[in-house]
């Protein structure tokens, strides 16, 4: 481990980040070679701690991270999110629940498993 440098780390990096898997969501695999450089800087801080290797000799210091990405998360827009409310409340199975359910999600921002997990003593019913 005390052989490697910080040119072969980046190069290795380069490698993860052209041969990352592309979905939908790919970021070109950015990700990949951020999460690879963080996994390398973990070993070599191991390895620093174990005194395996001195502090100086550490190539993972000297690689720095790619630079993340702006967030692609975005809010609905006003009246997309009437619309959606409109189509909730007056179709399904259960439009009063189903229309509960929504407004739960768009004034707590909770995701699936936050509503999947309340329990009846998690209700104020004294605010309803």
């Amino acid at each position: 481990m005390d052989t490697i440098t910080a040119s072969e780390i980046k190069t290795q990096a380069e490698i993860v980040r052209r041969t990352a898997r592309v979905r939908r969501n790919s970021r070109g695999g950015r990700n990949a070679a951020e999460n690879f450089i963080a996994a390398v800087r973990c070993l070599y801080k191991h390895l620093v701690n174990d005194q395996r290797i001195d502090d100086r000799n550490n190539p993972a210091i000297r690689v720095t991270k790619p630079r993340r990405n702006p967030s692609t998360r975005r809010g609905l827009a006003n009246d997309r999110l009437i619309e959606l409310s409109d189509v909730v409340a007056s179709t399904g199975n259960d439009p009063e629940l189903d229309a509960l359910i929504c407004r739960l999600h768009v004034e707590t921002a909770c995701r699936r498993g936050g509503a999947l997990a309340l329990r009846p003593r998690d209700l104020d019913e004294s605010s309803a």
